[in-house]
C-alpha cells in the first residue's frame, strides 16, 4: 500500500503543480493586462491635461488681444 500511496502522491502533486503554474500564468496576465489599463489611463490623462493648457494658452491669448 505504501508504494501505491507514493506513487499516487507524487502524481497528485504534479497535477497541483500544473495547476499553481497555470495560477501564476494566469495572475501574470491579469498583471500585464492591469498594466497596460494603467498606462493607457496615464496616457489619456496627459493628453486631457495637455488640451487643458492648451484651451488656457488660447483664452490668454484672447484676453491679451482683447485689451
Amino acid at each position: 500500500m505504501k508504494k501505491t500511496e507514493t506513487i499516487i502522491e507524487p502524481d497528485k502533486m504534479m497535477i497541483e503543480n500544473e495547476m499553481d503554474d497555470e495560477q501564476l500564468e494566469e495572475e501574470e496576465e491579469e498583471e500585464e493586462e492591469e498594466e497596460e489599463e494603467e498606462e493607457e489611463e496615464e496616457e489619456e490623462e496627459k493628453r486631457e491635461n495637455e488640451k487643458e493648457e492648451e484651451e488656457k494658452a488660447k483664452e490668454e491669448e484672447e484676453k491679451a488681444e482683447n485689451k
